[in-house]
Order: structure tokens, then C-alpha cells, then sequence
């Protein structure tokens, strides 16, 4: 993955990069101190570069309930981003508010691979993350004088 940054992210020029991590780490299996020093040496080579950083932990969704590792690999992700001074969109949190409270079914969200998201589940994290990041920058630009004439 990291190999693929300058070509993928960096030669892009972002001004923000909304990074989702670690999901297929906890769904092989792999090494989650491997994934943790991925993220934090990614997250890294994006700030060195000027580029805001947010992550996106993992899905709630039914494959990734079955991993044993999954909360672990949420607190590595949470623990790497308050370190590492970036964002985070904790969106295992925000999908199963959503299931927990009846809002929405967990087949409303994810599709038959009981992994992926569905349309409907993309749209309404999409949406969420989009008031996220507008709150975010409110916060951000509190207080500060516009220069409008």
C-alpha cells in the first residue's frame, strides 16, 4: 500500500486524504503490529507532505464481527491517530449505532458478502462523514475574521 502513495495519493496533490484502514488485516488475519507501523508510517509520510489527514477505522459488518482481533485493530487505529495528532471517523461506531438503535438493518448496510457495504451504506456513511468534516472545519475556523467585504 505504501508503495503506492506518491503514485496513487502524493502525485495528486490532496488536501485532504480520508484513509481506510486496516479492514483486510483483520480479515486475514495479518500481524496487527505490521498494520499498526503501516498506518503510523503512512500518516506520517502524508503530514511530511502537508496533506490533512483523516482515518476511517473498520466496517460493522458481519464478516469483521467475526474476526476475533476486531476491537483490538479499533484501538490500534484510534490509538495511531490521537498519536499521530490526525483525524479519525469512527465509523464501526457510527454503523452500529445505526443497527443497535433500528435505524437501519445490517443487510440495509452491507451487501451479501456480509463485508462490503451496499450503496445505501456508502451513501449514508458518505453523508456522515461529509457533517463530520463540515463540523471539523467550523471548529477549525471558529473565531477567526472572515475577509468579506
Amino acid at each position: 500500500m505504501l508503495k503506492r502513495f506518491q503514485r496513487d495519493v502524493l502525485d495528486e496533490s490532496p488536501d485532504l486524504v480520508i484513509w481506510q484502514v486496516a479492514a483486510n488485516t483483520v480479515l486475514r488475519g495479518d500481524d496487527p503490529d505490521a498494520a499498526e507501523q503501516v498506518i503510523r508510517s503512512g500518516v506520517r509520510t502524508l503530514k511530511d507532505a502537508g496533506v490533512d489527514v483523516v482515518l476511517m477505522d473498520l466496517q460493522y459488518a458481519p464478516a469483521m464481527l467475526a474476526k476475533p482481533r476486531h476491537e483490538e485493530m479499533e484501538e490500534r487505529i484510534a490509538r495511531v491517530a490521537a498519536e499521530e495528532g490526525v483525524g479519525l471517523f469512527h465509523r464501526y461506531a457510527v454503523m452500529r449505532q445505526w443497527v443497535e438503535t433500528r435505524q437501519a438493518a445490517m443487510n440495509d448496510l452491507v451487501g451479501p458478502d456480509g463485508i462490503h457495504q451496499n450503496d445505501f451504506g456508502y451513501d449514508c456513511v458518505a453523508r456522515t462523514l461529509a457533517a463530520s468534516l463540515h463540523d471539523a472545519l467550523s471548529l477549525r475556523t471558529a473565531g477567526t475574521v472572515s475577509a468579506r467585504p
